[in-house]
């Protein structure tokens, strides 16, 4: 297998939907004070939004090349 650092075929969309997921679901464990449910959802939003980070980025660099 070739590390290309390729994003190309991630779904920027997928990622979108589910930091919109997580997002309500921040909403819905801050509604019900229920840190089980934000506290872990806040997480998994930093790495989804992180991973959104990481496919702009690496798309820009195979558009360059």
């Amino acid at each position: 297998m070739e590390k290309t650092k390729s994003a190309r075929s991630v779904s920027m969309l997928m990622f979108l939907i589910c930091v919109m997921g997580n997002a309500s679901w921040i909403a819905y464990g801050l509604a019900l004070n229920k840190p089980a449910i934000y506290i872990t959802t806040i997480v998994i939003f930093i790495l989804a939004s992180f991973q959104i980070i990481l496919k702009i980025k690496y798309d820009m660099q195979n558009k360059d090349s």
